[in-house]
């Protein structure tokens, strides 16, 4: 019964009216300790999409108890992931609502998974561990003078450089959008909050991605599978974000559209969006556009800072 609940839980958070009155309501559920309720959106979009395409729920919760990622998730929030909180209640009673042992025993390549995981790791370490290398390579070197300086300062500014832009790339990679649904989306056991998959999805915004907020920009997404947050960015930061969503977002609720952009899967799951058509028209969002700026400043001003040094030496 406690699981069914927490499920039903999950499901009417994640399908609740977008009001002020909800989001006062939704805040507070947190010192009740019933839920995190962030994270109990994500749990009900699975619900959602399960609905549709049995066995999703099952994915979902395999995911909090095999993927790596999850620990580290779990950490972001004030509760057990929600996988965990269901398989620890299941243990408990002798008619569980989830077969446990059998969800454990799906196919799962564990190999391609911890593969994922330290790929991601790597691409997201790699640069601050480079420029946390040559920052002590230049003082060990300025020290002892055991280290050309030079050499080192121009060297980890290069490999920096490349280190920043494989991961953009490795977050919104170039290539085109694969056709999908939410419940093929929910039910990926390899998904990552790193690594961003180009998928396109086919339904309608159904309303925004913050209840109660009149001014957020994100909105929710519906196919025929289930219900996923779609992430905007602005040409113009901050304004670029309130304009659209206090203007434009109500006249695309219910329209027939296509979302293009990146899946990833954090505590909840999202798109990065990318593109967003309805009725013939485009509208573009510049989330890569701002992950590539923010790569471009990272390198500008460490470029100062080398040109510098550079002028010191």
């Amino acid at each position: 019964l406690l699981s069914s609940a927490l499920i039903k839980i999950a499901y009417g958070i994640a399908v609740v009216p977008d009001t002020q009155k909800t989001a006062h309501l939704l805040n507070s559920t947190r010192a009740l300790g019933v839920f995190d309720f962030k994270a109990a959106e994500s749990v009900g979009l699975v619900v959602e999409a399960d609905h549709h395409h049995k066995g999703a729920m099952e994915k979902a919760f395999l995911f909090d108890m095999v993927n790596p990622w999850a620990k580290l998730l779990e950490l972001k929030s004030t509760h057990p992931l929600t996988g965990k909180r269901i398989s620890a209640l299941c243990s408990m009673t002798s008619k569980p609502l989830f077969n446990i042992n059998q969800i454990k025993k799906k196919d799962v390549d564990y190999g391609r998974l911890w593969q994922g995981f330290f790929v991601d790791l790597a691409v997201v370490c790699l640069p601050t561990l480079i420029f946390l290398t040559t920052l002590i390579a230049l003082i060990y070197g300025s020290i002892t003078e055991l280290i050309p300086f030079k050499p080192v300062l121009f060297g980890g500014f290069a490999l920096f450089v490349l280190a920043a832009w494989l991961k953009v790339s490795y977050r919104y990679p170039k290539t085109s959008f694969k056709k999908t649904t939410v419940a093929a989306l929910m039910s990926d056991l390899y998904a990552s909050p790193i690594k961003g998959q180009p998928v396109e999805l086919e339904g309608k915004a159904v309303g925004k991605g913050q209840a109660g907020n009149i001014v957020s920009e994100d909105m929710m997404f519906q196919d025929s599978t289930g219900l996923l947050y779609l992430n905007y960015e602005g040409a113009v930061p901050f304004f670029g974000n309130l304009l659209f969503g206090i203007s434009k977002v109500k006249h695309l609720v219910g329209k027939r559209a296509q979302a293009r952009g990146w899946f990833v899967r954090g505590v909840s799951q999202h798109m990065e969006l990318a593109q967003f058509e309805a009725d013939g028209e485009l509208i573009k969002s510049y989330v890569r556009f701002w992950g590539v700026f923010g790569y471009i400043f990272s390198v500008l001003l460490l470029g100062a800072v080398v040109f510098f040094l550079y002028l010191i030496y």
